[in-house]
């Protein structure tokens, strides 16, 4: 996914309270970031390479 950290932080909220609100007793949630210093990271840059 593309995004800020706040968005994708809120994408990852929302997929968690969507799990529990069907019934789930737990959820882990494993996920990494990329961010650097002075330019965005793009799905092209990740895996323009493999296409």
């Amino acid at each position: 996914m593309e995004g800020t950290q706040e968005e994708l932080l809120l994408v990852a909220q929302k997929a968690q309270d969507a799990v529990l609100k069907a019934g789930a007793d737990e959820v882990l949630i494993y996920f990494r970031m990329q961010i650097r210093k002075n330019e965005d990271v793009t799905i092209e840059d990740k895996i323009g390479k493999y296409s």
